[in-house]
């Protein structure tokens, strides 16, 4: 894709725009889930300190994402 064209054809930079929300909200939330998986799994307090942080950025991040795709219109489900 070259500026605003895609395959020989113009594209909406709006349709642009939502696309590249979905894949961030796609993208928070695999990482989201990969924060809980790692917090399941930590043991040791260091461990457990480190993943609940990374398991609360992740969450404020997907969740921001999300107000943010509301915020637009946009329907994610």
């Amino acid at each position: 894709m070259i500026g605003n064209w895609h395959f020989g054809y113009k594209t909406d930079p709006v349709v642009l725009e939502h696309q590249q929300l979905l894949i961030a909200i796609d993208d928070a939330r695999i990482a989201w889930h990969e924060a809980w998986k790692q917090f399941e799994r930590a043991t040791g307090a260091e461990a457990i300190d480190e993943s609940i942080y990374l398991l609360i950025a992740a969450e404020k991040r997907y969740d921001g994402l999300l107000r943010l795709a509301k915020k637009t219109q946009l329907h994610v489900w």
